[in-house]
């Protein structure tokens, strides 16, 4: 029941933010409210089962923990990408030649 009530709300809100043409206020707005009752129902879920903020801290922080280093080597690619674009060290038409450096 009270999923029904929460996306009642959300569907409510966009359609007045819609109907009064806010712009992307109509799209921003409902989706905080969104994400503020996913968290909310989250925390409701965790306190169900008797967890504590403590329990779910460290819970978080190895799971950020697991993903970060098992992410590294994507994630070391990605930034080395940005990195490469937003210096315009390279840019688009310039010829790249792969170059062999051997420790003798």
């Amino acid at each position: 029941m009270a999923g029904g009530i929460y996306f009642t709300i959300t569907d409510g809100v966009r359609e007045v933010l819609e109907r009064r043409r806010t712009g992307t206020g109509a799209i921003i707005i409902p989706s905080i409210i969104k994400y503020i009752g996913y968290i909310l129902v989250f925390i409701g879920v965790l306190a169900t089962f008797g967890v504590t903020s403590a329990e779910a801290l460290a819970g978080g922080t190895f799971a950020g923990l697991v993903f970060g280093l098992a992410l590294q080597p994507v994630l070391e690619n990605f930034f080395a990408g940005i990195l490469i674009i937003s210096t315009g060290f390279i840019s688009i038409g310039d010829h790249i030649r792969k170059s062999v450096i051997l420790n003798i």
